[in-house]
């Protein structure tokens, strides 16, 4: 009990003198920090804050985030990747207005309902916007507990974050559940680590059992991730005789519902380049190379190399479409592409 007191002492007297300025925190609206905690996941909270101010700015809320076309959703969270983030943040708004009168739900198991909140999204909310003591587990917190109380249990593993969440909710105090939930996970993002953990300056390190016995660098224990599969793809970039591309949007579950260029799941010359746009019923006059590039997602690699190709036919293959260069630039175009989506922006 003295142990837990102290901890959570300890751990807030940090958290309110040393908290970084963000402008959820200054917040108690439901539906901000809903929003934040889904941009947050598998990002850094540096690269998502302007996306963070540029989404609430355009969506201020439940109801106007609700009413959007999905393809302004999507191209709001362009380069923020995961975009079945953003399509389930849509979906779940809509929910909330049919089913909750557009308020956020109070309870887990309501909250729990919504596409896209999982048991952390879940209790961040319960916890943070509405006080409720309810465990939040991220990275961030498993790693903490896992060096705190010395534990060398995989935490890839579901039993090791419910044992965390159970553990999180003993020592959570009732009073600023919000707080410590905020200070946890500030506590893993600027002082616990993953790599060279900064236990000098670590508010709790007398009581972590893994600092006191020297075992801090090899916690947390995680069994490795498979090797991302690499893909090489040909990005043809065709443009007709009006400069218009042409471009499909995804059906794929990858990045669904996002624009792209014509491609192959190889890499192929110039010549078969020319042969295959002939089977598509396009005759080009010219190709040209654009350079490559490379894209990691969490499964694959895309390796790709561009080509230019102009064309003067206009019948577009089916599935896809003539984009000109005013809708090209409203599109929601993948990040992967980016190198690409760049070239064509500045040849015009």
């Amino acid at each position: 009990m003295k142990r837990k007191e102290q901890f959570c002492q300890y751990l807030l007297s940090w958290y309110d003198e040393n908290k970084r300025c963000l402008p959820w925190r200054h917040t108690d609206d439901p539906y901000l920090i809903w929003v934040c905690e889904i941009m947050a996941q598998q990002t850094r909270i540096s690269f998502l804050l302007d996306y963070y101010n540029r989404f609430t700015k355009q969506f201020p809320d439940v109801q106007s985030l609700a009413n959007a076309e999905e393809a302004d959703v999507l191209k709001a969270w362009e380069g923020l990747g995961y975009y079945s983030r953003a399509r389930n943040l849509w979906k779940a708004a809509q929910k909330v207005v049919l089913d909750f009168n557009g308020a956020l739900p109070k309870t887990k198991k309501e909250l729990l309902s919504l596409p896209g909140i999982g048991e952390y999204t879940a209790g961040a909310i319960m916890s943070i916007a509405y006080g409720i003591p309810t465990p939040a587990v991220d990275g961030n917190v498993l790693r903490v507990f896992s060096r705190l109380e010395n534990s060398d249990s995989d935490i890839s593993l579901p039993q090791t974050r419910r044992a965390t969440a159970n553990l999180v909710e003993t020592v959570m105090p009732k009073g600023r559940a919000g707080g410590f939930t905020q200070a946890l996970m500030e506590l893993g993002a600027l002082i616990c680590i993953p790599k060279n953990p900064n236990c000098i300056h670590c508010p709790v390190s007398e009581l972590c059992e893994a600092y006191i016995i020297g075992t801090q660098k090899e916690l947390p224990k995680k069994s490795p991730k498979s090797s991302p599969k690499p893909i090489n793809k040909t990005i043809l970039i065709i443009q007709n005789s009006q400069s218009e591309i042409l471009m499909r949007q995804r059906s794929e579950k990858l990045l669904l519902g996002l624009w792209e260029f014509y491609s192959l799941d190889e890499f192929v010359n110039e010549e078969d380049i020319s042969t295959h746009l002939q089977s598509l019923g396009l005759t080009a006059y010219e190709i040209k190379p654009l350079g490559t590039a490379k894209h990691i997602f969490t499964h694959l690699i895309w390796q790709m190399r561009g080509y230019i190709c102009k064309s003067e036919n206009q019948n577009a293959p089916h599935g896809y479409r003539w984009i000109g260069k005013f809708e090209f630039e409203t599109l929601a175009i993948p990040a992967a592409l980016r190198f690409y989506v760049q070239k064509v922006l500045n040849d015009n």
